[in-house]
């Protein structure tokens, strides 16, 4: 029963990056994106994914990140993007050394680091 309750929530999240990436305006995207990583962590929870849902938890933290940095509509330094992605880089590679077995636990956390590296230099 959780595969199939794991599957739908995987299919809503994948149903909520499609609308997402819709929208035009950054707020409505990282709205979406945040509740898309919501659903995949408990997605991936269900199938029992621990390394995944890890990093679906520091996916979601980056998005309400960056979420309520950009809603104070102030300009921050690019220093402070970079000592957020740095943040954010180190969390990723703990949960890679916390949660390491073998190589393809590395996967997740590959792709994390990936996309928090993509996530930052689109803003500039």
């Amino acid at each position: 029963m959780n595969f199939i309750i794991a599957q739908v929530l995987g299919f809503i999240g994948l149903t909520l990056a499609c609308i997402g990436i819709q929208y035009k305006k950054k707020k409505h995207i990282l709205l979406f994106n945040i509740f898309t990583a919501l659903f995949f962590m408990v997605h991936y929870v269900l199938l029992g994914a621990t390394t995944a849902a890890a990093v679906g938890v520091v996916g979601v933290l980056k998005f309400i990140t960056f979420y309520y940095k950009d809603a104070r509509k102030e300009k921050l330094s690019k220093k402070i993007d970079v000592a957020i992605l740095v943040v954010f880089l180190s969390m990723n590679f703990i949960i890679g050394v916390v949660t390491y077995k073998n190589l393809l636990t590395l996967l997740p956390v590959v792709a994390g680091i990936m996309r928090n590296i993509c996530n930052v230099a689109e803003t500039y």
